[in-house]
């Protein structure tokens, strides 16, 4: 059913193709336009945890999830103007890898943004903490 979805979404959002646009964009304007998109590929999906898009957009930021479901668009061969490749052979013989050297810098970009998700920032809560302790020890005092 996801990849069905996929494909759908991909025909969905070439329909509304402007190079000036980028994708992540285009895929947020088709999720606006139609709550069913939330439904069938929210971010709700990742996890058992969240029932609702809602619920999961609480958690996961909606700029991560266009660009994630863009890379996703874009590694579908044939799928439409944003596809990587044209076809299922579009690698050349010399250097195959190079066919994934888009996603590869796609994944990049989502592992920075996603990354506070993940391992929050020690220092900056160190620091935030170090801010409460003084307030707090000059609340104390006054």
């Amino acid at each position: 059913m996801a990849v069905d979805e996929v494909m759908s979404l991909a025909r969905e959002v070439s329909m509304d193709h402007d190079p000036e646009v980028g994708l992540a964009l285009r895929v947020r304007a088709v999720f606006d336009r139609d709550d069913r998109w939330a439904s069938s590929l929210g971010p709700q999906r990742l996890s058992h945890q969240f029932q609702t898009p809602e619920d999961a957009f609480g958690i996961v930021p909606s700029e991560l999830w266009w660009n994630t479901l863009a890379m996703i668009l874009r590694a579908v061969p044939a799928a439409g103007p944003d596809s990587t490749c044209r076809d299922a052979s579009d690698a050349t013989i010399e250097s195959p890898e190079r066919v994934f050297q888009t996603m590869l810098d796609d994944l990049r970009l989502l592992i920075v943004q996603s990354s506070s998700l993940l391992i929050p920032d020690q220092a900056a809560n160190h620091e935030i903490h170090g801010v409460i302790r003084n307030l707090a020890a000059r609340l104390s005092v006054e």
